[in-house]
């Protein structure tokens, strides 16, 4: 998993996907990829890309995003 190579645990895409927000899905290479945003317990804004496959989440990347957690902050 890309995951880790971004500094991001396992347990921290988890977390951030629970309570993601998609924003937009793609179709890269034949396959739906979904990209969200979540929030994980420490407070990390992250952005998150996942794909579905045979009813299962399959994690792809994810990365911390300064303008995200802007925008995630200022909402109500």
């Amino acid at each position: 998993m890309k995951v880790e190579a971004h500094g991001v645990s396992p347990n921290e895409y988890e977390q951030a996907f629970l309570g993601r927000h998609v924003a937009e899905q793609k179709l890269v290479a034949l396959e739906r990829r979904k990209i969200a945003v979540g929030k994980t317990e420490a407070g990390r804004v992250l952005i998150l890309i996942y794909t579905m496959r045979r009813g299962k989440v399959r994690p792809i990347t994810a990365y911390e995003s300064r303008k995200a957690r802007v925008k995630w902050q200022a909402k109500p």
